[in-house]
């Protein structure tokens, strides 16, 4: 549907400004055009001059804006997180067929989130989502979206500096990069979880969460897409090894029944905690509106072009991680697969000097993969958190002070992480919900009722994509919430004997 607005009259022209703040700043009213529904004679509104102010810190003139190619690889990158080491698993579980065709339906709901989303921004005149929501939706649906970002973000912070820690130091049963590399001790120095991590979150987190626009990310965010095109080209590589080998393992079609455990009961338990793994794996909704700040020229076209090409890039990635890993290394798959990824295993591919490269690059690859994505976290979580303390954007030393206290925080909670694990996964299951599936629902409901009703067809369209979105937010919570409660007394008996239990408990989180 967004397809048929037209660039020259959408949204555009200001955008080429170099200083302005469009946060929060609202649009001009309807004027002529097309309608963001179609056939409706509602018109797409045009942006006024809005008053030049500082968004960056630095320099007013730093920031021309993002292209469509840099805002493509931004969005990918924030989509491809740490819960691409699940996918192969829940193929598995689930098979090809139900696995696939669930995970091409959330890319396509993912899709048209986001066009639902910037159909709000076009109504509403606001570039951002919580201010989206309080136009539309109303001010305690507001609150209810900050509160989400906030501990939604901040446990999506606290899982990569687990994770962090975890592929440098290494946990129990599995040593860290760090002590691999330098033949040590895995119990020495090398495998201080608490400096590892502080190394990384001081010299490369602390810098990368400073700017305020995700246009500062764009070298460290195809950095970041390198690194898991990395991992990808390994996984075909041994594919192609094992194909030629004959050792190569057949795809799963159908459920794999000998994969689940117990009875009838502990195999729903697991085929409900699979469910997430799928359904989260497009999540984007709180990052989406900062990037629709920065691509200049803007038009609800152009946004479109930006979801769609991301999410045919992360479903190619997806998919191949996920049947590579399979076809390479059968059928009993961890939950994390990286663990499948070590020196000893990949040895029974290739040379042992290049089962250790590729070891190391797939371990150094994820890492930069998590590094990278910290600031598409932390943008949503401080401007939400800011506008919760003070109402509005912080700037100067307040806004430093909450960026790098927050960070201290993240790392505080995830040196310690074991005895809140379980409250932690119950926030990130139904904050996660509200933010990537019941929000855009609410809002493109709300903006039908702002319509011409001679769209009709149109709006049939959204008003079923919003209740699909509905049905796939609530099954995600619920599964989510069940997976924890389920799951926490195991969890909690796992931290008694490791505060850190290790990344296959942080993925858990993601999901």
């Amino acid at each position: 549907m967004s397809g048929q607005l037209d660039e020259d009259d959408s949204l555009t022209a200001p955008l080429l400004h170099e200083q302005e703040e469009v946060g929060s700043k609202p649009l001009a009213p309807p004027g002529p055009g097309p309608s963001p529904l179609g056939r409706s004679s509602y018109a797409a509104p045009t942006l006024p001059t809005v008053q030049h102010s500082t968004l960056l810190e630095d320099s007013p003139s730093a920031t021309p804006g993002s292209s469509l190619l840099v805002s493509i690889i931004i969005l990918s990158k924030t989509i491809m997180g740490a819960g691409m080491a699940a996918l192969p698993r829940a193929f598995i579980m689930l098979g090809l067929l139900f696995a696939g065709g669930f995970l091409l339906l959330i890319a396509y709901m993912n899709h048209w989130s986001v066009e639902s989303l910037t159909l709000g921004t076009a109504i509403t005149g606001h570039m951002s989502y919580p201010e989206v929501v309080r136009v539309l939706c109303g001010r305690s649906a507001a609150l209810l979206l900050q509160l989400s970002l906030v501990f939604r973000c901040a446990g999506l912070l606290i899982v990569y500096m687990i994770i962090t820690a975890d592929v440098l130091a290494g946990h129990p049963g599995a040593p860290g990069l760090v002590c691999d590399l330098l033949g040590a001790d895995a119990g020495g120095w090398c495998a201080n979880r608490s400096m590892a991590a502080g190394v990384v979150a001081v010299l490369f987190m602390a810098p990368l969460i400073t700017p305020k626009r995700l246009s500062s990310t764009a070298v460290t965010s195809w950095l970041g897409l390198a690194a898991v095109t990395v991992w990808v080209s390994v996984t075909v590589a041994l594919v192609v090894i094992a194909a030629a080998q004959g050792v190569a393992h057949p795809i799963r079609w159908l459920p794999a029944m000998e994969a689940f455990s117990g009875g009838p009961a502990q195999v729903a338990v697991q085929i409900v905690g699979v469910i997430p793994v799928l359904a989260t794996a497009y999540t984007c909704q709180m990052t989406i509106h900062f990037i629709i700040r920065d691509l200049k020229p803007f038009s609800e076209r152009r946004v479109a072009v930006v979801s769609a090409a991301a999410a045919v890039i992360c479903t190619a990635m997806f998919l191949t991680v996920a049947l590579g890993s399979q076809v390479a290394f059968g059928r009993d798959i961890p939950a994390d697969v990286l663990t499948q990824f070590n020196a000893a295993q990949l040895s029974r591919f290739v040379a042992p000097w290049l089962a250790r490269v590729f070891y190391v690059a797939v371990r150094l690859g994820f890492l930069l993969s998590v590094v990278t994505i910290f600031p598409m976290q932390m943008a949503p979580y401080r401007e939400s958190l800011s506008r919760l303390l003070v109402g509005a954007e912080l700037s100067g030393p307040p806004y430093f002070l909450v960026t790098y206290l927050s960070l201290a925080l993240f790392y505080w909670i995830a040196m310690h992480a074991g005895s809140i694990w379980v409250p932690i996964q119950f926030i990130g299951a139904t904050a996660g919900a509200l933010i990537a599936f019941i929000f855009p629902a609410w809002v493109a409901l709300a903006a039908l009722r702002r319509q011409d009703p001679a769209a009709l067809g149109a709006q049939r369209y959204w008003r079923w994509n919003a209740y699909g979105l509905i049905a796939l937010g609530t099954v995600q919570a619920v599964a989510g919430v069940t997976t924890v409660f389920l799951n926490g007394s195991k969890h909690n008996s796992n931290s008694k004997h490791n505060s850190n239990s290790g990344t296959g408990l942080a993925l858990s989180y993601l999901f």
